[in-house]
């Protein structure tokens, strides 16, 4: 009875949704009559291909469309989520009540960047700034060469000195075809660490470190190909070959460091990710959605690895809304789960590297499958301002922008850890925290973040982060 009730709830929903859908349509056709695009003038691009920018627009040449306005602001966000402009203009010159001509006017960035090279050994500045050693910093040069042709390919290498050794290269094209849809990546990379994570107790990390600068040695290479039909979809494959060498004293400090606790580990890996990604703003989104999909799989016996075999899929998606003037609202939901038992600590990655709950900055929680939750409600104290640099009027720097928000979060996250859990306190329950944070957002991708979080263990902080809260 349950059961049948549900599904005449669920098809009178699914009815009333679909007449509402057809009122906002008949509305929207009413409200915005039709437009015919009669021409695309575009105005800027200096180095940028044209075909780069038509390709991110929702409408070509000669097109009739019903809401012409909101098609100019969904591909003006498209422009700017290419990361290959500064700011993006889309304006509609009417020649008639029927036919507009659009113009498009674009700020290029600047393309070549030397990027100096200063991080610190260490899962965030926070974890760094408890002692503020020096020595655990690495240093040296990442040389970016974005939108090399005018067809938005990147050419990238890196040179790291310091406490870690790393020297690598990257070369994506997104266009192999003249349709546009298909692209690949190339990459190569050596690194050569002193000191490595070869546990945790009590939620902290454990390191060993040789003393000779060669704890761990590893190279690879990964080949990416990927898909892009329509503009928010993108299938993406890695073909990848890892070779791992550590000291040999890390066999005596634990006994699953690498598969069978040995000093060597060389394998292929396959990938496969989905991604949709409809955001307004891919360094600081404010309205839209971002989903994504994993598979991975390391250790492919018809390749010749019939030892190793480790898998694992995740998935997370990201929402954000605007709830009224200025005010948002984001949220993130993310899990990984690992399809093989017996799985080398190298593999392991639970909660405090890349995926944290806000408030646990100084903790690792490892583990084989996690989920994740964050929440975040924001107000715009500052509005976006654009203002010109007189001393600057003559480079891709000369506009400049920035906005404030002021935004209450709470987070939470649980990680399953079948094999150190009883030194780890952390695992194998909920943990969350709430607070308050300052964001401050240039032009428009970097940001740096003001935190006070108080978590379930009742410990307050006060935290600092560089990149975008969700």
């Amino acid at each position: 009875m349950f059961g049948r009730k549900s599904s005449l709830v669920f098809l009178l929903l699914f009815l009333s949704s679909a007449s509402y859908a057809q009122l906002v349509v008949n509305s929207d056709s009413a409200v915005h009559p039709l437009k015919r695009v009669a021409s695309i003038v575009l105005l800027g691009n200096l180095h940028t291909h044209d075909e780069v920018i038509y390709r991110e627009l929702t409408f070509a040449a000669g097109d009739t469309v019903s809401n012409l306005q909101k098609e100019i602001q969904r591909s003006r966000s498209n422009l700017i989520n290419t990361l290959l402009f500064n700011f993006v203009d889309i304006k509609e010159t009417k020649i008639d009540s029927m036919y507009s001509d659009v113009v498009v006017v674009v700020k290029e960035r600047w393309y070549i960047w030397p990027f100096p090279i200063f991080k610190f050994a260490d899962p965030n500045f926070n974890t760094w700034w408890i002692n503020k050693d020096f020595s655990r910093t690495n240093y040296g040069i990442y040389l970016l060469w974005r939108n090399l042709r005018g067809w938005n390919e990147d050419l990238a290498f890196k040179t790291q000195l310091g406490y870690s050794k790393e020297f690598a290269m990257s070369y994506r094209m997104p266009y192999l075809t003249n349709r546009l849809r298909l692209g690949m990546q190339v990459s190569a990379n050596y690194t050569q660490q002193e000191e490595i994570t070869v546990g945790t107790f009590e939620n902290k990390r454990s390191f060993y470190r040789s003393g000779t600068g060669k704890s761990r040695v590893e190279f690879g290479g990964r080949l990416s190909f990927f898909y892009r039909k329509k503009l928010y979809f993108t299938h993406t494959v890695d073909l990848r070959y890892q070779n791992l060498q550590v000291n040999d004293s890390v066999t005596k400090l634990t006994n699953d460091y690498f598969y069978q606790n040995k000093p060597h580990m060389e394998f292929p890996g396959i990938a496969y990710a989905i991604r949709y990604d409809k955001r307004d703003n891919k360094g600081y989104p404010l309205k839209g959605t971002l989903v994504q999909g994993e598979l991975h799989k390391y250790g492919i016996s018809l390749l010749g690895n019939k030892n190793l075999n480790v898998a694992w899929v995740s998935a997370y998606t990201k929402n954000y809304f605007q709830l009224g003037y200025r005010w948002y609202f984001a949220s993130m939901l993310k899990f990984k789960y690992t399809l093989t038992p017996d799985l080398p600590y190298y593999f392991q990655q639970g909660l405090g590297y890349e995926n944290y709950v806000r408030g646990y900055e100084y903790y690792i929680i490892d583990g084989q499958h996690y989920g994740l939750f964050k929440s975040n409600i924001k107000y715009n104290l500052i509005k976006s301002k654009t203002r010109p640099i007189e001393f600057l009027k003559s480079t891709n720097f000369y506009m400049f922008h920035a906005s404030v928000f002021l935004n209450l979060f709470f987070d939470a996250g649980y990680v399953h850890d079948d094999y150190y859990f009883l030194q780890n306190q952390l695992a194998n329950q909920v943990v969350y925290s709430t607070g308050l944070g300052l964001d401050l957002v240039v032009f428009y991708d970097k940001v740096l973040r003001l935190e006070v979080a108080l978590n379930k263990q009742n410990q307050t902080g006060f935290f600092i982060h560089f990149i975008q809260p969700i």
